[in-house]
């Protein structure tokens, strides 16, 4: 089975002390577990300014076509975001970014059309995905993104172990512009069979989360689970690869 990774982190090395994976690290991890393709986080994103993280993960991915970058936005902020989102989502397209992500807590704003419209609407545009990470966004804020931006797919990461998620659930039976990114942290048991029989395969992606959590773990999690072989490919592969061509560049 193919596998492609929606959630990885990895970048220049700065503080190893810290546990950064470098790039080189990262590829060796995905030799390790046979992981074709995957989609990068800046390791820095939380410690530095969005511009220069957003920066040096370019840099430091432009060599590999196995990986594609996860840039950061804002609403406003930055020399590349200041009332030009449409033309700031275009350069990020433009460097081979294939979604961006919204680090809410260190930015500190909130995931709303009030205060974020022109950039979820430039989003939108483009069909260019936006990741959130669970444990950052107000479930009232997510729902009504996701009502006023319906064309905008959105990557839920990192949902805890709750068993039955009765937010979550709800949210991606509400929207189908809302995917589930199945990663070490939301895997509970028979948790891949229940979403698969109540909603379909469609709106689930995969992830490792490394370097923080267990590659092996989150391939475990979909290879075991009792679902069809066509949920599967689903899951690990088919549905990044269409919300990765339906991002319209140029």
């Amino acid at each position: 089975m193919e596998w492609i990774d929606v959630n990885c982190r990895g970048g220049s090395a700065r503080d190893h002390a810290a546990g950064t994976p470098t790039v080189a690290q990262l590829l060796e991890e995905m030799d390790r577990l046979q992981i074709s393709e995957a989609c990068v986080h800046s390791p820095w994103s939380e410690v530095m300014a969005a511009d220069h993280a957003n920066e040096q993960l370019f840099e430091d991915l432009v060599p590999h076509d196995r990986l594609h970058a996860i840039p950061e936005v804002l609403p406003e902020g930055g020399q590349h975001f200041i009332d030009k989102q449409a033309d700031a989502i275009e350069d990020l397209i433009s460097k081979g970014a294939i979604a961006a992500v919204a680090r809410l807590s260190k930015n500190k704003f909130p995931l709303t059309p009030w205060c974020a419209g022109a950039m979820l609407e430039a989003m939108q545009a483009a069909r260019f995905p936006l990741t959130v990470f669970y444990p950052e966004i107000d479930p009232n804020h997510l729902n009504e993104t996701l009502e006023a931006f319906p064309e905008l797919p959105i990557l839920l990461q990192e949902i805890p172990r709750t068993g039955y998620n009765r937010i979550v659930y709800a949210l991606m039976a509400k929207h189908k512009n809302l995917r589930l990114v199945c990663d070490p942290p939301q895997f509970v048991l028979a948790g891949i069979e229940y979403l698969v029989n109540r909603l379909g395969p469609d709106q689930l992606l995969w992830g490792t989360r490394y370097p923080i959590s267990e590659g092996g773990s989150a391939i475990a999690g979909i290879m075991y689970a009792d679902v069809s072989d066509a949920a599967k490919e689903a899951i690990a592969n088919g549905n990044i690869k269409r919300l990765m061509e339906e991002v319209r560049r140029g």
